[in-house]
């Protein structure tokens, strides 16, 4: 629960796949995040669902990855790790072969939840200007989904708010749940 940011982009050649790779690590090489090429072997399958909860309807893909070494497909990228102070997911840009496409499915949490986790908006800039650059260099039809809108406005107050009404509202829940008062929320220091 919490500010994510999903992308899904198909490309027809494993050229593209390997520039995407090589940008994606020098980026974490320049940003000295840690990080780990990888390849698993396996048969990938996506399964489309719909979710309704009340009245309204989302529609997601499900990948189902089975790392059975004998398996026909492999997977291969990258998961970047950022540095403390930053607290949010592993960055995982990687791709697999389905229906003589390849595509890359990911996302990242980047969900502020107290005032000591700031530095993950600044995380979360990065990894939208990281993954506009991907789409603007390789992968023109990249669909990036920011859950924060910062992709759409490049706007830090927007980021803020964004990431402080959804922590107001995990706090309010995890209130409800614990009957406590007392869980820290992210206000941006507000």
């Amino acid at each position: 629960m919490g500010i994510t940011i999903h992308w899904y982009g198909e490309v027809n050649d494993r050229d593209t796949t390997l520039n995407v790779i090589n940008y994606a690590t020098l980026f974490a090489k320049a940003l000295k995040w840690e990080y780990q090429l990888y390849t698993m072997k396996g048969d990938a399958k996506i399964e489309e669902m719909i979710l309704n909860v009340e009245g309204k309807t989302e529609s997601f893909s499900l990948l189902i990855f089975d790392r059975n070494e004998h398996g026909k497909n492999v997977r291969w990228g990258i998961v970047i790790n950022a540095p403390e102070p930053i607290d949010i997911e592993s960055i995982d840009i990687s791709f697999f072969e389905y229906n003589n496409k390849f595509i890359m499915q990911n996302f990242c949490k980047t969900q502020a939840f107290n005032d000591e986790e700031i530095y993950n908006l600044i995380a979360h800039q990065i990894i939208i200007s990281m993954l506009q650059t991907i789409k603007n260099t390789w992968m023109p039809d990249l669909k990036i989904t920011d859950e924060a809108d910062f992709d759409k406005t490049y706007n830090f107050n927007v980021l803020i708010e964004n990431h402080a009404f959804l922590s107001s509202m995990i706090a309010h829940i995890g209130e409800m749940l614990s009957g406590s008062k007392n869980i820290k929320k992210f206000d941006g220091g507000r």
